[in-house]
């Protein structure tokens, strides 16, 4: 369960995925009930969010779409944005395009 977990970096793909394919997955950075992070449900168009964290759930998320910008489209989900429990925590390393929008993400909510 994420709420339990430690400070850290964390990369989940759909259970149903294929493991060669990069669609859905969640890449994200968390520090105490707090998560920025990567939905990539849609590969083409990779949404960053940063939310709360309610036992295996992603909540209370502020969605941003590319290109990432102050006066890129905004959504404001209150209820459950994510459910990890259709996911599975993986031990292999997201891929150099993936870690790069985290870090974007991070950069875009820490302004």
């Amino acid at each position: 369960m994420l709420e339990t977990l430690p400070t850290g970096q964390y990369y989940y793909v759909r259970k149903d995925t294929p493991p060669q394919t990069q669609a859905g997955y969640v890449l994200l950075r968390k520090t105490g009930r707090t998560v920025i992070g990567v939905d990539g449900r849609i590969p083409a168009q990779p949404v960053c969010f940063r939310g709360f964290i309610a036992a295996n759930q992603i909540t209370h998320a502020t969605r941003v779409y590319p290109p990432y910008q102050p006066d890129s489209r905004w959504e404001v989900d209150r209820d459950v944005m994510v459910e990890l429990s259709t996911y599975e925590q993986v031990d292999r390393s997201p891929t150099a395009e993936q870690l790069k929008t985290l870090q974007t993400c991070i950069q875009y909510f820490w302004r």
